[in-house]
């Protein structure tokens, strides 16, 4: 038992009735956009480049306190730590993303600061754009091989026609 002093009289707490909240946040995505166009929340998603704006729509629920719930968000493939947000940052996103492999990871924090055992994810892959591609590679080499021996070909007619108007000028 801890006993205060207050101007009224005395408080008494007993600790042995203090509880700590065994019950972890029930986290859920509620929605999951890319420029600003919602995506299904069922599956992985795989997208041909472009730039995108990831927005990503979370929510922890904890019955006790609701104010107090915590989150840790990380976008694997975009940075490497988690980020610490309150109960009032719900949305987050995440602006311009490139061609890779990204993983959405949430854990929310009840009241007592348990942590949620097992995180919310969802993954998204932006496929490579042509150019950083083997086939493109190929092709400009084909290319300039091609535009090498034309320009070699076109030279030695060149030659071949000036050769021919000075041997026709000397003979004449």
């Amino acid at each position: 038992d801890i006993i205060f002093g207050k101007a009224d009289g005395i408080a008494r707490i007993n600790t042995s009735k203090q509880h700590f909240n065994e019950v972890e946040t029930l986290l859920n995505l509620i929605k999951v956009s890319l420029n600003d166009v919602d995506i299904p929340l069922y599956r992985d998603t795989i997208l041909d480049y472009k730039p995108y704006d990831l927005t990503v729509d979370f929510i922890g629920i904890c019955l006790q306190d609701p104010n107090k719930v915590k989150y840790k968000i990380k976008l694997e493939g975009l940075t490497d730590k988690f980020e610490e947000l309150t109960y009032e940052t719900r949305k987050k996103s995440f602006p311009k993303l490139k061609d890779g492999e990204y993983t959405f990871i949430i854990y929310a924090a009840n009241n007592d600061g348990l942590w949620t055992s097992n995180p919310v994810k969802f993954k998204l892959s932006i496929k490579k754009p042509f150019w950083k591609g083997y086939i493109f590679y190929v092709l400009l080499v084909l290319c300039l091989v091609v535009l090498f021996i034309f320009l070699i070909i076109h030279v030695n007619f060149f030659y071949l026609f000036l050769f021919c108007e000075i041997s026709s000028l000397v003979t004449t």
